[in-house]
């Protein structure tokens, strides 16, 4: 999949050079941008259910209600502000959005919208600043599914990531499996097709969870595999020092002068190390142990 990001819908030469500033240079590097969290606007409450540790957390709800005091002000150049107060039966929050003139068109007072964002406690009322919102929330189901977030770079929105990504699925092929079959089953992985598209747009926490495990796996077993391959081609090349031959005898005095007796395993990664040295291929060994397990003290007598 290294088509060019050009083929996708939507990218032009400008978004292209935006992408590649997030090292994102082809449809397959677009697809396996994984998002760096989700928006989960499910999660509608009532303003007297907004609690001080929603506040405190900056935890994002979604709240639906009527809207009054429409009011734009043209502060300078690039800078419009617009404010509201959104009230359902139970409280009100005051509403600001920063330069979005176009959807502010689309507002009218008594009009009832559903908005996604942070909310502060401010000196008079809880505020929300330019949230997300809807002009239909009892018939627009798009706005309240999982939203995956995105990283970003000067010129770039989450919507328009997640209308690119979506467009690569568009023109791409299922993406090639890269774990054996048997893995897969007993793991119970999903096939790597659905992961990527769960991990982009899943439709519940399920499905973020079965793509995440899947993926983080891959990656995993894919540096593992490389990891092996080297470690392979180390020991098939002769040419390193072999210790066969060397006197032993100030080691085992090292060894008998201990005021403790090796433990069981640390004499197995001893015998191990000694294979090792007395070989010519060279030695690729991590010695690995808790604080205290006694790891000098092997790396020591050698």
């Amino acid at each position: 999949m290294t088509t060019p990001l050009t083929a996708i819908s939507g990218i032009q030469q400008t978004r292209a050079k935006q992408l590649e500033a997030l090292g994102v240079r082809c449809v397959e590097d677009l697809i396996t941008l994984y998002p760096r969290g989700y928006e989960f606007r499910a999660n509608v409450k009532r303003i007297c259910e907004i609690t001080g540790a929603d506040i405190t957390a900056q935890t994002a709800i979604t709240l639906i209600g009527t809207i009054s005091d429409v009011k734009s002000k043209y502060i300078r150049s690039n800078l419009t502000i617009t404010s509201m107060r959104l009230s359902d039966m139970t409280g009100s929050v005051v509403i600001t959005m920063f330069n979005q003139a176009y959807n502010v068109k689309k507002l009218y007072p008594n009009q009832k919208i559903a908005v996604f964002g942070n909310v502060t406690q401010g000196g008079y009322s809880l505020e929300m600043n330019n949230p997300a919102f809807t002009i239909n929330p009892d018939n627009d189901r798009d706005f309240f599914e999982i939203k995956p977030i995105y990283p970003l770079s000067a010129g770039l929105s989450q919507n328009m990531m997640r209308k690119f990504i979506k467009n690569a699925f568009a023109i791409t092929k299922a993406p090639k499996e890269n774990l054996p079959s048997d893995i897969i089953e007993k793991r119970r992985f999903p096939s790597r097709k659905t992961a990527l598209i769960n991990i982009h747009f899943p439709k519940n926490e399920a499905d973020i969870c079965a793509a995440r495990k899947r993926l983080v796996y891959e990656e995993l077993f894919i540096i593992q595999l490389m990891l092996m391959l080297i470690k392979t081609d180390k020991k098939a090349a002769d040419g390193a020092i072999s210790f066969a031959n060397s006197d032993n005898g100030i080691i085992d005095k090292f060894i008998r002068s201990l005021p403790f007796e090796l433990t069981a395993g640390q004499r197995k990664v001893w015998q191990d190390i000694i294979i090792d040295m007395n070989s010519t291929k060279a030695m690729n060994r991590l010695v690995l142990g808790d604080v205290g397990s006694g790891k000098t003290v092997v790396a020591g007598s050698r």
